[in-house]
């Protein structure tokens, strides 16, 4: 039996994190930041990226997941 690949959920956690970061990027060059901002979809969406992005990283390191409470809370506030 081979040992899984640590290369495909550091890909697929860094897509997620790239999709969820585009989303306030784009509304942010076309609306006013501070509205923008308000909005709790785009915090949302931030908190993805940050989590996702932090588990990447971590993965892509070797190192443990991040804590449960972070991931489940994240999935949480979005749901």
């Amino acid at each position: 039996m081979t040992t899984p690949s640590r290369l495909v959920p550091v890909v697929f956690r860094a897509l997620v994190c790239a999709a969820a970061v585009v989303g306030p990027v784009i509304e942010c060059a076309y609306g006013s930041v501070p509205v923008v901002l308000s909005y709790f979809t785009i915090w949302t969406n931030i908190l993805v990226a940050f989590v996702l992005g932090l588990s990447a990283a971590r993965a892509w390191r070797r190192r443990p997941d991040v804590a449960p409470l972070y991931r489940g809370g994240s999935r949480t506030s979005t749901g």
